[in-house]
């Protein structure tokens, strides 16, 4: 049943389906399954909760993390999930059974974005010291470091064919970089604050999130 707390923040047009509760703390970038049924929430509770979205019911919790986690990210195949965090490393996690596969290490700063290449090899990741970092995910390691933005990197985002990497910033800018490069192609300038791109500082306490249609 609706919220009747929360109803008058909702859009005009939208009807409220659900809400899942369950996260102790701020509730950041959540993220869904490709296939849609799931959907994974990073939180301020050191954990991320995974939920089936066709009961609303929690399946798992996440735990591995020492800090907040920031970001959260399905693999294209739906079977990994790569979670980036305050204490500035990356997990991978086996999606189905929620145990910890692998830990990135190599990060000196807040991990404030993970992103998937759509082939599934590549990792992605950006740190609050202005860092993009690629990972080869079948080696575990560190492919490339970018450095280029002169502030905060908040999110990272893949072209759909692979081969542009995109990065916002609170330089105020986005830079476009080649996949194979170590250089940014392009820099975007105009906006007049921090570029967010990928909803880093918005999150919720204690509310859970809402379901519209």
């Amino acid at each position: 049943m609706p919220d009747k707390s929360i109803n008058d923040s909702i859009p005009p047009g939208f009807t409220q389906r659900h809400i899942l509760r369950g996260h102790k703390d701020l509730i950041y970038r959540i993220a869904w399954s490709p296939d849609g049924n799931f959907l994974a929430s990073p939180s301020g509770d050191h954990a991320m909760r995974l939920w089936d979205i066709k009961t609303w019911q929690h399946l798992r919790t996440l735990k591995g993390h020492s800090r907040s986690v920031f970001s959260v990210a399905w693999s294209p195949d739906g079977k990994t999930l790569a979670s980036g965090s305050m204490d500035n490393r990356i997990h991978l996690w086996d999606a189905q059974t929620g145990r910890a596969i692998q830990t990135l290490k190599g990060h000196s700063n807040c991990v404030t974005s993970v992103a998937w290449s759509p082939d599934g090899k590549t990792l992605a990741s950006s740190d609050l010291d202005g860092m993009i970092r690629r990972w080869d995910v079948q080696e575990g390691r560190a492919m490339r470091t970018l450095e280029s933005h002169s502030s905060y990197v908040y999110s990272v985002a893949w072209s759909p064919n692979g081969k542009t990497l995109a990065s916002s910033s609170s330089d105020k800018t986005i830079r476009l970089w080649d996949e194979q490069a170590e250089q940014s192609l392009r820099t975007l300038m105009g906006h007049s604050s921090y570029v967010l791109q990928c909803g880093l500082v918005t999150g919720w306490k204690n509310i859970g999130i809402q379901f519209l249609r």
